[in-house]
């Protein structure tokens, strides 16, 4: 959730993203807020699927808001983490991180 949209905000310069998730899926809705994601609505019966009519958890985040929260935030590799820097270690060559930037 994180990598595609630190993507979204600082490569491909969006200013607002939109999410969603069925109401009753609750591990989608905490990824979505832990990656920045505030609840905005709630559509009612919007999906129908093996039963009931599903109510839709609607989501977004700004840009200008993330930035604040992320700013120096690289993506780890170690399970999810975020991480404030990203260290190239002795012996390693330097070259493009895993979004394509140039690392020292």
């Amino acid at each position: 959730m994180i990598l595609r949209t630190e993507y979204a905000f600082r490569h491909l310069n969006l200013h607002k993203l939109k999410s969603g998730a069925i109401m009753h899926n609750e591990p989608s809705k905490r990824a979505l807020q832990r990656t920045g994601y505030r609840q905005v609505g709630v559509e009612r019966e919007e999906s129908w699927r093996d039963g009931p009519w599903r109510d839709h958890w609607l989501c977004e985040v700004l840009r200008d808001d993330w930035e604040r929260e992320h700013r120096h935030a690289v993506w780890g590799s170690s399970g999810g983490d975020i991480h404030a820097t990203q260290e190239v270690g002795e012996g390693r060559s330097s070259g493009p991180d895993f979004l394509g930037r140039l690392m020292p």
